[in-house]
């Protein structure tokens, strides 16, 4: 089966603590979408910046992108990458979610400060990111 991979970095619009359920909000609706159209991946949330890394099927892929281009609990959405895939990374995971704390900001932020012109810099991040996700999904018990 043909997949297709998406890895993005944005920032938050959300009034947290204030609004912090529309967090919740987002996961459950990712959760359930993500099922139904064979999408898995994971979510990070840091207080100020979202990244998200989604795998499936190109065309469900294409239109959860376009989802995620007009949400406007965030905004300033940096695609890093878009590549064809073999193997799924998150295999278990509807959506594998992690958030907010500062460790996860911290392992975010070099990716988020990266020099954009520096495209083996950006590759290096995000493999790195992508390996930091998966170690945080399979620290976590309950799989979604």
């Amino acid at each position: 089966m043909e997949l297709q991979s998406v890895l993005y970095v944005s920032r938050s619009n959300i009034d947290f603590p204030n609004k912090a359920y529309l967090v919740g909000d987002l996961v459950r609706w990712s959760v359930s979408w993500n099922r139904r159209v064979g999408i898995t991946g994971a979510l990070a949330f840091t207080e100020t910046h979202f990244s998200q890394y989604i795998e499936g099927p190109p065309q469900a892929i294409s239109d959860l992108v376009s989802k995620i281009l007009c949400d406007d609990r965030h905004c300033n959405v940096d695609v890093i990458r878009i590549a064809p895939t073999i193997d799924r990374t998150f295999q278990d995971w509807s959506l594998a979610f992690s958030g907010p704390d500062a460790f996860t900001g911290d392992h975010l932020r070099p990716l988020i400060e990266r020099d954009l012109e520096d495209k083996a810099l950006t590759d290096q991040l995000a493999d790195k990111w992508i390996r930091f996700l998966k170690e945080m999904a399979a620290a976590t018990q309950t799989h979604i």
